[in-house]
Parts: structure tokens; C-alpha cells; sequence
């Protein structure tokens, strides 16, 4: 064999040639090693640092996306080198671009694995879960299209949750878990989850909808299947945290009776009175804050007084000399010594700094 060293300049040419000679090796070498020779590079020229990176991501897709007639499936190339290219930290990975690729890679994953071992819940299913609740930069609508279109869209109940959360629609998510899946747990752990998840920790927005799922009427529902409803309200009023008084009663038949909220109502008045008393010890807290930075400027004023020729007295408006004794208050009125009575009450405005912070100017 006559072996002659290529001049490597750049990635392109090397994904060419790992494109024209390669593909035998990825046909039938394990996925994981097979996405090395993308991955653990040693080329001439390119510092170790660049070389995760040295190869465009999209092409090295498509290089693996054209593999076929071997053991290793193309689906299980792609998802393995983009598990690599992504990491851990996907989100250090901006680009919109491969985060869509992994979703749909993973949904064919998910299609292979299902077929080969005919369960419903398999490790594809598990990695499609962790990725779309980690990543922040798929886009969602384009992935919502995927999951309900999709075969096996009638069992990621999970998945669609999480991308309907995603963008807020509490309707979709409540109504799939309550009427496809049948799976009132669910609903309540979604709305549980959502309403933690909205502004500020503290909206019941989906619960509001999951109340209105159970609550509102049905004119092919029975009396008991109507009682049965309601006994399910009564359940997520009582035993979900987040769901708000405001929003929950409103929704109740008028004959509910009273001792069906108790632990409800008693919960929402120690809620109630515990948020007054966190808003008085933060409104005390402000007011001593307040005080202090009052104190702190008083402090600093007293050190200095200016008096110039347009100084005056507040009580007979004459202005204040330089040889003459006069008062600076805490409101910054100057008076003659002659024209007060109390060094502590304002001649001119009759407030009292005896008390409070402005005592302490005046000590």
C-alpha cells in the first residue's frame, strides 16, 4: 500500500471524505463508536479545543441520515451523535436548528423501540421526556405539531404536557389528560405543577380551567354521573395547593353543603392570615428601613449648616447674621434664638422633634 497524507484545510473537505469512504464502518459499528469519527478527532492543524465543533452539525445529520443497509440503524446514529454534540447542558447549545432535530430523532426513537420491544413506555419515551423538559430553545409549536400528529401521540401524554405548558395552553393539557388519557391524577398534578409555574408562583389559572372541566353542565350527564363530577371538584378543591378561594366557590353548585369545605375554607383563612401578617412584618420592615435612611440624613445635616445672604429667619423673616444666635431644625427652618420659645417645636410650622428619628438631631 502506498500511503499519501492529505492536506486537510478544511471541515467540509473532511466530512466529504468521511462521507465517501466512512459510511461501511457506521453501517455496522455500534452507534456510539461509530459517531466518533465525527466527535474524536485528531487532524492536523486544528487545535483539540476546536475540534468538538470543527464539523457543522447539520451536515454531519445528513451524512448520518443517508446511512442505510446495516446493523445500525440511521435514526440511532443521529440520536447518538446529537446526545454528544448537545451534552449534558443542552442549553448551551442555542441553536433552534438541532434542538428540533433531536425532538424529531427521538420521536422516530421512540417509533423503533416501541415496534422492536411492543411497550408503551420505553428509555426513548424517558429521553424524549428529559429533553423537552430541559431544553429551552425547540420550538414548540413545531413540536406540538409532531406529538399530536404523530402514531403514538395517543400515549406521550406526558410529553404533549410538557409542551403545552410550554406555551400556556392549560385547556389543551386538561382536557387531553381528562378525556383522552382518563387519568384525573394527572390532570391535577399538571395543574398543580402549572399554576407554580405561572408569574409570581401563585396563579390558579389551571386549576380555574380544571374546575370548569368538572363543573360545568352537561346535558347528557345523568344526576349521578353530575354528583360523581362534583365530588371530583370537591376533591381537587380540598386537596390541591393553589387553588384560590375566588376562583373555586364561584364554581360550586348553589347546594353544596358547608362541611364539604370545611378543611377547604379553614385552610384558605389560615392562608389568608398568615399572607396579612407576612405584608404587615414587610410593611414594618420598610418603615424601619425608611427610618433608618431618615436618620442617616439627619445625621449628615447636622454636621453642616450654610447660612448665605439669602438665609431668613422663618418666624420674623429677617435674615440671619453670621454674628447672631440662631436654630436649624430638622426641616432645615432657620430661627432667630429670640424668635422660638422650644428649641424642639418649629416657630413658624409648630411641628414637634421631640419624638421619633428627629430626636435624635436635636440631641
Amino acid at each position: 500500500y502506498l500511503r499519501t497524507a492529505l492536506d486537510v484545510t478544511s471541515s467540509y473537505q473532511l466530512a466529504q471524505l468521511h462521507s465517501d469512504y466512512c459510511k461501511w464502518l457506521l453501517r455496522d459499528l455500534p452507534p456510539t463508536i461509530g459517531v466518533t469519527l465525527f466527535t474524536n478527532l485528531d487532524v492536523q492543524g486544528v487545535p483539540p479545543a476546536k475540534l468538538a465543533n470543527f464539523f457543522d452539525p447539520t451536515e454531519v445529520v445528513k451524512i448520518l441520515d443517508s446511512v442505510s443497509g446495516g446493523a445500525t440503524t440511521r435514526v440511532a446514529l443521529v440520536a447518538a451523535y446529537l446526545l454528544i454534540v448537545l451534552g449534558e447542558d443542552c442549553n448551551a447549545h442555542p441553536k433552534e436548528q438541532l434542538h428540533d432535530m433531536q425532538v424529531k430523532v427521538l420521536l422516530e426513537l421512540v417509533a423503533e423501540q416501541r415496534t422492536a420491544t411492543d411497550k408503551a413506555d420505553t428509555s426513548a419515551d424517558k429521553r424524549l421526556l428529559q429533553f423537552l423538559e430541559r431544553s429551552k430553545h425547540y420550538n414548540p409549536k413545531t413540536v406540538q405539531q409532531w406529538l399530536d400528529q404523530g402514531a403514538y401521540a395517543p400515549s406521550l401524554f406526558r410529553q404533549r404536557a410538557v409542551v403545552y405548558q410550554r406555551q400556556n395552553l392549560h385547556q389543551k393539557a386538561i382536557t387531553m389528560f381528562l378525556q383522552e388519557a382518563g387519568d384525573m391524577a394527572a390532570a391535577q398534578a399538571y395543574a398543580t405543577k402549572a399554576s407554580l409555574g405561572e408569574e409570581g408562583g401563585a396563579g390558579d389559572g389551571a386549576f380555574k380551567i380544571l374546575l370548569e372541566e368538572l363543573t360545568k353542565p352537561n346535558t347528557a350527564d345523568t344526576k349521578e354521573i353530575t354528583t360523581a363530577k362534583t365530588q371530583q371538584a370537591l376533591k381537587v378543591i380540598n386537596n390541591c395547593e393553589g387553588v384560590e378561594a375566588r376562583t373555586a366557590l364561584p364554581m360550586l353548585p348553589d347546594d353544596t353543603p358547608l362541611a364539604d369545605l370545611s378543611s377547604f375554607l379553614i385552610g384558605s383563612l389560615r392562608a389568608s392570615h398568615t399572607n396579612r401578617r407576612n405584608l404587615e412584618i414587610a410593611a414594618a420592615i420598610s418603615t424601619t428601613q425608611m427610618n433608618q435612611t431618615s436618620l442617616l440624613v439627619l445625621l449628615h445635616n447636622k454636621r453642616f449648616v450654610t447660612v448665605d445672604d439669602g438665609s431668613m429667619c422663618c418666624k420674623c423673616g429677617f435674615k440671619i447674621r453670621k454674628d447672631t444666635m440662631f436654630a436649624v431644625f430638622p426641616n432645615g427652618n432657620m430661627a432667630h434664638q429670640l424668635c422660638y420659645d422650644d428649641p424642639k417645636i418649629d416657630p413658624a410650622t409648630q411641628e414637634d422633634f421631640s419624638r421619633g428619628v428627629h430626636a435624635t438631631y436635636l440631641q
